[in-house]
């Protein structure tokens, strides 16, 4: 949970959490924000260009947004998203066999990010989870 400086790192964190864990996180406005503002640059690029998509998208389709002289930067922002799971596999959950392997933003935290963008109105206070 420490980086290279012995420091605390909330990503860090939160990535060995349980998807469990992680699912009741991303029911929280608060954090959902916190994540998003937390993301390397090219990552957070990636959740607000997927933010109103619903369908699933192709690995290989997302890697069409980099030129190849960010290829490395790109797939270090794909493994960041799912190992914290703000990209998941659809075809995973349900056993599919898809020919591709398929990606789309997790739908709570989805929901959180697409909320906190509209709403006019700020979010309630922060309630902790027992």
């Amino acid at each position: 949970m420490t980086d290279s400086h012995g420091t605390f790192s909330f990503m860090n964190y939160l990535g060995t959490l349980s998807p469990l864990k992680q699912d009741q996180l991303y029911e929280s406005e608060w954090t959902c924000q916190s994540v998003l503002r937390s993301l390397p640059p090219v990552a957070k690029h990636m959740v607000l260009r997927l933010l109103y998509v619903d369908s699933p998208q192709t690995i290989e389709s997302l890697d069409k947004w980099a030129r190849i002289e960010g290829t490395a930067k790109h797939k270090l922002a794909l493994d960041e998203l799912f190992r914290l799971r703000i990209l998941i596999d659809p075809g995973s959950e349900r056993g599919s066999m898809s020919g591709g392997r398929t990606c789309k933003l997790h739908p709570t935290f989805q929901h959180q990010i697409r909320h906190s963008i509209t709403e006019s109105t700020p979010p309630e206070a922060a309630t902790l989870p027992p």
